[in-house]
């Protein structure tokens, strides 16, 4: 005979299992989705192989920016991440909440294999054909960038030497970008001393801000490239330290994003605002090294009276946004 406390057992197993087990694993899936946000990010294949191939739905996952673990792993460069979460089914055509795909931040930040593999990924649909056209009109110095930033220096020049040999055809601007790209110091400070001007507006695309196309300053590419010698000799021909571009973006900005605090030194040394806003998205420079886990810029940044309340578009504090990444250093920092 059935015991009535028996009877009573099943039922609220049965009530667990109807009510509170969907939750308990929504939860589980937030979890290691966010345990995978990370891993795609750090490049770790192996916890990102251990959490798909438990949770295969997690590929679909996407972050607080709409980005997938795609977006992440091609941001970073990690070329098997990449393959991996393509084999398992990731959509390369997913668009973030700015619109951008993996693809545009693969390119923006030279990785190239990374790039060839996605397009590789996009040839079977209507997409294929925008994604070539979008590589294909990134600037070799955009390539060189992602070089510089791995430490390939020599293979960046290499890439930029058929760019770089300024001839006498070249207009002043073409001249002084690829100078700067190149990190040719000298051939910099030759423009200038020709006339050329020093806050001189060109076109550029940096598909790894939030727009492109933007009226760019000498000041801010060479906060792009990460070279400090450029700066100090701007500056000391006279660059606007404060000057925006289309987007509102400060060398300040684009040099605590780049993770180069000695640029940023230089920049606050010579007047730059710490709490300069860009419109696009609202960010401050604060804001860019909390997201991009800079924890050297973050404390120049805060030594300099940086405003840590001030929140982005998104209404989001450089501590919200450090939490939500995980940057455990740079939360340390905001918190004291």
């Amino acid at each position: 005979m059935v015991s009535l406390r028996s009877h009573f057992t099943k039922v609220v197993f049965l009530f667990i299992i109807i009510f509170y087990w969907p939750v308990m694993c929504l939860n589980a899936i937030d979890e290691n989705a966010a345990t995978m946000f990370g891993a795609a990010e750090k490049g770790d294949l192996a916890a990102v192989e251990a959490l798909i191939r438990m949770t295969p739905n997690l590929v679909k996952a996407r972050n607080g920016d709409q980005q997938t673990a795609l977006h992440l792993a091609a941001g970073n460069g990690h070329l098997e991440v990449v393959k991996f979460l393509l084999k398992s089914n990731a959509d390369p055509e997913a668009k973030d909440m700015i619109n951008f795909t993996p693809l545009h931040y693969a390119s923006g930040f030279g990785y190239v294999e990374v790039v060839a593999v996605l397009e590789a990924a996009m040839t079977d649909n209507g997409e294929a054909e925008k994604a070539k056209k979008h590589v294909k009109s990134m600037k070799n110095s955009i390539i060189a960038a992602g070089e510089i930033a791995q430490g390939d220096r020599q293979g960046a020049l290499q890439r930029l030497k058929a760019d770089q040999e300024v001839s006498s055809q070249a207009t002043s601007e073409t001249s002084l970008v690829a100078a700067i790209e190149g990190g040719k110091l000298e051939q910099v400070k030759k423009l200038l001393d020709s006339g050329v001007d020093v806050n001189q507006r060109f076109e550029y695309e940096f598909s790894w801000l939030m727009g492109s196309n933007k009226e760019v300053t000498p000041l801010e590419l060479a906060a792009v490239y990460n070279n400090v010698q450029i700066v100090e000799l701007l500056l000391k021909k006279g660059a606007d330290v404060n000057a925006s571009d289309g987007d509102g973006y400060t060398a300040l900005i684009v040099a605590a994003r780049q993770g180069n605090a000695e640029n940023l030194q230089v920049l606050l040394k010579a007047g730059a605002k710490v709490d300069a806003r860009a419109w696009a998205g609202g960010i401050t420079a604060l804001n860019q090294a909390a997201v991009a886990n800079h924890p050297d810029c973050v404390k120049v940044l805060l030594a300099a009276g940086a405003d840590k309340s001030i929140r982005d578009n998104m209404d989001s504090s450089p501590l919200d946004r450090a939490e939500f990444w995980g940057h455990k250093e740079v939360i340390r920092l905001l918190r004291n």
